[in-house]
């Protein structure tokens, strides 16, 4: 699944629109029931089971997390990217070099010259 832009904005927008601070979570009157919420709220009355509560009471800093790392794996990606692309051209000009020594090589004794270059290695 790939978030558009406009997604991850939205996102942004209600992670900065949510009640700042660390969410808790409180027991309920209802055994097995819990509320969660942020203090400064005095914690909202959703009773709900102990995983939806923490998953609710952490998503405050955990989606800010996810955020800042889609942000830096796309930006990674596209440094990636261009650095693809930038590997590509150089190959092409060498394949381009090898292309014009294989086609000077071919009006000399081409066996020849690659003695002599295995010469020139030892």
């Amino acid at each position: 699944m790939t978030l558009t832009q406009t997604e991850i904005d939205a996102i942004r927008a209600r992670v900065e629109a949510a009640t700042a601070g660390e969410w808790v979570i409180e027991e309920s009157r209802y055994e097995g029931l819990f509320n969660v919420g942020n203090q400064l709220d005095d914690l909202s009355a959703c009773l709900m089971r102990p995983n939806n509560a923490e998953f609710i009471a952490h998503a405050r800093q955990d989606v800010p997390k996810l955020l800042a790392e889609v942000e830096y794996l796309r930006n990674e990606r596209i440094y990636w990217r261009q650095e693809n692309d930038r590997m590509r051209a150089h190959n092409q000009r060498l394949f381009s070099k090898v292309e014009t020594y294989e086609s000077i090589a071919q009006e000399f004794d081409y066996y020849g010259i690659l003695d002599e270059m295995e010469g020139d290695r030892k």
